[in-house]
């Protein structure tokens, strides 16, 4: 399904779950949305599926440093579905794995499509999404968001992206910010629908269905190619993606 496709959904439930089977090869694939709410059943669900399939190998997203505790609520609240699943692997020994492609990767992709700028406000949104969730859990202040924003481009450099010591700075990229789309930027009331991919508002959506797609052909290989090695495959991201891949990843488990 094209992105232009998903746009025209008026909506789809999540999670969605999908299951393919193929010769001796089989994959559960949850289609989750984000929570870092410990009470959130999505997590029950998570963990039924998880022991029902009894999986051999773990796909899930995001990168290899989410936080993990030792306790089921502290790794929820700070790291949400892709933790917990992890949680859950290191319990029962099962192995695991970022379904990611590595940042560099990425980046370059994305740089040879879009501005800088334009690759940074992107994902200084997402950054942002997903500390209004954290901050649900926390009570963030101002000044512990400014903070974690900082670190959150210092780490963007680490990983590869081009930025000089000026644009290390939160303050730095909320004028870019501003001056590009000609609106204020407030955390608290940002509306996450300027960078969906499924959306086409400004600039930032079409970044990030660049970015998505890359990720998305990526996430598909990567599924293929661990259950030819793994005969049960629990792979565990976005609703989001799953809706997107699941026409090809039915095609190649139909072959």
């Amino acid at each position: 399904m094209s992105y232009k496709e998903f746009s025209e959904i008026d909506n789809f439930n999540l999670p969605k779950i999908l299951h393919l089977n193929s010769a001796n090869r089989e994959v559960l694939y949850f289609g989750t949305y984000h929570s870092n709410s410990v009470n959130d059943s999505l997590f029950t669900l998570i963990e039924k599926r998880f022991t029902q399939f009894d999986p051999t190998f773990i796909l899930h997203e995001g990168g290899s440093n989410w936080p993990i505790f030792k306790d089921r609520d502290s790794t929820i609240a700070q790291s949400g579905e892709p933790g917990f699943i992890i949680h859950l692997a290191k319990e029962n020994n099962i192995p695991f794995e970022s379904i990611e492609p590595e940042e560099e990767l990425e980046y370059a992709y994305l740089l040879n499509k879009f501005e800088l700028n334009w690759v940074v406000l992107m994902y200084m949104c997402r950054q942002i999404d997903n500390q209004l969730r954290l901050a649900k859990a926390y009570g963030t202040t101002d000044e512990q968001f400014v903070q974690n924003m900082n670190y959150f481009f210092r780490m963007l450099k680490d990983k590869g992206l081009p930025l000089n010591k000026y644009q290390l700075e939160f303050t730095h990229w909320k004028q870019v910010y501003q001056e590009q789309l000609e609106r204020k930027l407030e955390w608290r009331k940002f509306d996450p629908d300027i960078y969906y991919p499924n959306k086409y508002l400004t600039k930032l959506n079409e970044v990030n269905r660049a970015s998505d797609e890359f990720r998305n052909l990526y996430m598909i290989d990567k599924i293929v190619s661990a259950s030819e090695t793994y005969n049960k495959v629990f792979v565990l991201v976005g609703g989001g993606h799953l809706v997107v891949q699941e026409e090809l990843l039915k095609h190649k488990f139909s072959q």
